[in-house]
């Protein structure tokens, strides 16, 4: 867990939080205004928080993909080293 994350981890893990802090800014301004806007606003906010959910499970799912790849990939080169015959 120490290695560094990929810049596409670090790029959704940012985007998921920039649009999370958004959607709860939508939802504060949404109990401070007058007349129909307020639903409005209240689901768009909610609307907003439950899409940067799912980018950041997205980006969760894409980067668990890449280190089970890296990982199958390294045990295959390892598999072959051991599969040939040193004379």
């Amino acid at each position: 867990m120490n290695e560094p994350q990929p810049k596409a981890m670090k790029f959704t893990n940012t985007v998921s939080a920039a649009s999370a802090i958004l959607g709860f800014i939508v939802i504060i301004m949404s109990f401070f205004v007058s007349g129909i806007q307020t639903e409005y606003l209240l689901f768009s906010g909610i609307g907003v928080i439950v899409s940067s959910v799912f980018v950041y499970l997205f980006g969760l799912v894409l980067g668990l993909m890449e280190n089970a790849a890296h990982e199958s990939s390294r045990s295959l080169s390892t598999a072959k080293k051991r599969a040939t015959p040193s004379h």
